[in-house]
């Protein structure tokens, strides 16, 4: 949506997880220097870790951590 993506602009955000994103806003967001990771299926917790820790590839699931399950 284009006010998420001119909020993500307006603060400075670098990169931006998500599972999905249209065309559109992917290339303004690209055009602006935001890295954008989507297609990412995971927990929020697990998606943090993963990206700041070891890095995180476009189209990635991933398991949640033990430490985050809430059974």
């Amino acid at each position: 949506d284009e006010e998420l993506c001119q909020m993500i602009v307006e603060l400075n955000i670098t990169d931006v997880v998500c599972g999905g994103i249209e065309e559109l806003h992917y290339n303004f967001l690209i055009w602006k220097k935001v890295n954008v990771i989507d297609g990412i299926i995971a927990d929020w917790h697990t998606a943090l870790d993963k990206a700041v820790v070891d890095g995180l590839q476009p189209e990635t699931l991933l398991k949640p951590q033990k430490q985050h399950l809430n059974l």
